[in-house]
């Protein structure tokens, strides 16, 4: 769609409910992904009708799934969740390399990755129930650093500005009251 609000294409129609859509950095490919089948790949200039969905290769074991999240910058690699079918959740961080079509794990745990600039840094939230900590990894070296705590209150989503100087997310408080009642008599 147009900033105006005009040229609205629709560029799926896929029946398993796409979802995190990823704009390629050249703006012409889009990844989006699907819990039970994996991630995908389509032509963002090609409608739903003309393009066949580009699957990517299914993880070695049959009980995860590969959760495209973010391009790097560069546009070699494709960050994500691996998201367990068992448990129904993501934990660890993956990263496929167009170039040798294969993935590589740079966290045994973790959730929703985004990319610093240097195409090698990877920002990603724990995976612990509830998430609060947002972590970095150096996908070259693996080393994970803590970055921020907000526990006891949950967090999600991380995302970077692209000059990598700001680093936004959603903070999730839990809060409640409670009341008493005196129940009328009868």
């Amino acid at each position: 769609m147009n900033a105006d609000g005009g040229g609205k294409d629709q560029i799926t129609n896929d029946p398993v409910e796409p979802i995190y859509p990823a704009w390629s950095p050249s703006g012409d490919q889009i990844s989006y992904a699907d819990f039970l089948s994996g991630s995908f790949i389509i032509d963002a200039n090609v409608l739903w009708s003309a393009q066949t969905p580009e699957s990517l290769p299914l993880l070695s074991s049959p009980d995860e799934v590969f959760v495209a999240r973010a391009w790097s910058p560069d546009g070699r690699y494709l960050a994500g969740d691996r998201w367990l079918l068992t448990d129904n959740r993501a934990d660890g961080i993956l990263v496929y390399s167009f170039e040798s079509r294969e993935y590589e794990l740079v966290s045994e745990s973790g959730a929703e990755p985004t990319w610093l600039s240097d195409s090698r840094t990877i920002v990603f939230q724990s995976s612990a129930l509830p998430p609060s900590q947002l972590m970095s990894v150096d996908r070259l070296i693996k080393e994970v650093v803590p970055i921020l705590s907000s526990s006891p209150n949950s967090l999600a989503g991380p995302k970077l500005t692209a000059d990598d100087r700001t680093l936004f997310f959603t903070g999730i408080e839990s809060e409640s009251d409670i009341f008493i009642i005196t129940l009328p008599e009868g």
